[in-house]
């Protein structure tokens, strides 16, 4: 594990609160690939096109909270020069969760969600125990967004690392 200092910045409530934190950490990340828009019960797009929206790059870490081993999610757009240029700003992210691609119903909720330094951006910390918990092999990480859902897969070995946990 490599030991590195990480410097947090999180808005609440319009103050910007900064953290600095000495963090024994794994990283491993993925993207969350554009995807077509919301569509209606006829499969095409509500907007009437195809309309693409932004993809998101996706950092995960080990970490802790106290005394208490976390997952910790960070998005933020793949190319925040490119959003905002387009037609289309990249969505606001609403929430994040883990979840198995093998059984649908097996998902773990963050314990913390917040926005960065702007909606398209945010960092969730999830407990490692219910990472841990979920069916053994890769994990998909799932971003809810008023365009759709995006997802990345994290692989089984990479979760390993993540969570200090192999089965």
């Amino acid at each position: 594990m490599n030991m590195r200092s990480r410097r947090i910045a999180v808005t609440i409530a319009g103050a910007v609160l900064l953290a600095t934190a000495s963090v024994q950490a794994q990283t491993v990340s993925c993207r969350a690939e554009a995807g077509l828009t919301n569509k209606g019960a006829n499969g095409t797009a509500t907007s009437g096109h195809d309309q693409r929206a932004a993809s998101y790059d996706v950092d995960l870490s080990s970490g802790k909270a106290g005394d208490r081993p976390t997952v910790t999610v960070s998005i933020h757009p793949h190319s925040p020069a490119a959003a905002a240029a387009a037609d289309r700003p990249t969505a606001r992210i609403d929430r994040i969760l883990l979840r198995s691609p093998f059984k649908s119903e097996a998902i773990a909720q963050p314990a913390t969600f917040a926005h960065g330094g702007s909606e398209s951006e945010a960092i969730a910390t999830f407990d490692a125990a219910a990472v841990r918990t979920l069916p053994e092999g890769d994990v998909n990480v799932i971003l809810f967004t008023p365009d759709g859902e995006r997802l990345c897969r994290i692989k089984k070995g990479d979760r390993e690392t993540l969570t200090g946990h192999r089965r």
